[in-house]
């Protein structure tokens, strides 16, 4: 009988909510000196998905000067101008409109080279273009950090939870438990693969 009722419970979630492709949406920012004074370029890259024509938060006494937006079928690229009338302090930030699951960021713009993995904030990026030096950051720290991202991935994808009831129909005990860890350290792997291009899937583009 609960079998049956974790059936029923399955098709009820899959058809209510849209199939959609488990994936991990990464950003790319650089931004480096203009050639103006005072002035700087951003290149961001983020998935299609996500593109939004919202303004940037910058910091006082910055502005955009230029915008232009390049649209492809997985991502879109953005090239912002921006001028500030001021040097950069280390607290500066840009804050990014795009929902991204993390992004790497490259800056040259305090004529030190700082490049590093970011995690969001909701639904917002910051980019830290004042700084100097890379940020550090402890190991148990990353963990933590990183155990919770997983959990929420988890617990946010329906596919997710319903493979894990497919394997409560098929299993128990140890069993069970064994299943679920191979399954977990398996698809951990297959994101780090593919997050450092070690594995790439050719991925095919839909014309209209």
């Amino acid at each position: 009988m609960l079998r049956r009722l974790l059936l029923i419970l399955m098709l009820a979630v899959g058809c209510a909510v849209p199939a959609q492709a488990d994936v991990f949406r990464v950003g790319d920012f650089v931004i480096q000196p203009g050639i103006d004074p005072g002035s700087f370029d951003l290149s961001a890259s983020v998935p299609s998905v996500l593109a939004s024509d919202k303004a940037l938060g910058l910091p006082d006494g910055c502005r955009e000067t230029s915008r232009e937006k390049l649209t492809e079928t997985v991502m879109t690229r953005y090239a912002i101008g921006i001028a500030c009338d001021r040097a950069l302090a280390a607290d500066d930030a840009i804050v990014t409109p795009w929902a991204v699951d993390g992004g790497t960021f490259l800056s040259t713009a305090t004529g030190a080279r700082v490049q590093q993995a970011l995690q969001p904030d909701g639904d917002t990026l910051s980019l830290p273009i004042g700084e100097t030096a890379a940020r550090t950051r402890a190991l148990p720290v990353i963990a933590v950090e990183y155990t919770w991202q997983g959990i929420v991935h988890i617990l946010g994808g329906w596919d997710h939870l319903a493979f894990v009831l497919c394997l409560c129909l098929l299993a128990r005990g140890r069993f069970l438990l064994a299943l679920v860890t191979t399954f977990t350290i398996g698809h951990s792997l297959s994101l780090a693969l593919a997050f450092f291009d070690i594995v790439t899937v050719p991925v095919p583009r839909w014309r209209r």
